[in-house]
C-alpha cells in the first residue's frame, strides 16, 4: 500500500531511526496460523499510518517467539537509503 522509500521517509520524519525497510508477505503469517489485518492508525494525527497492519500472534509466548523468528527469516530488504 506504500512504497518502501515513502515508508522510510515517513518513519524517519517522525524522528525515528531507520537504516532499511524490510517486507514480510501476509502469507508467511497465514501459513503459521497467525492472521493479519489491515488496521489503519489515525492517532496521533501527526503520525497517521493508513497502511498499518496487525498480526494476531498465538497467545502462547513460545509459539509467538517461533513465529516471529520465522517471519524475520522470511523478511526481504526492500529499501536501503
Amino acid at each position: 500500500m506504500i512504497a518502501a522509500p515513502a515508508a522510510h521517509s515517513r518513519w524517519t520524519g517522525w524522528g525515528r531511526d531507520s537504516v532499511a525497510v524490510f517486507g514480510v508477505e501476509v502469507g508467511v503469517y497465514q501459513a503459521h496460523g497467525a492472521p493479519s489485518f489491515h488496521v489503519p492508525v489515525t492517532e496521533p494525527p501527526e503520525e497517521k499510518n493508513p497502511e498499518h497492519a496487525l498480526v494476531r500472534y498465538p497467545s502462547v509466548r513460545t509459539q509467538s517467539a517461533k513465529l516471529a523468528s520465522k517471519a524475520k527469516a522470511a523478511a526481504q530488504k526492500v529499501y536501503e537509503p
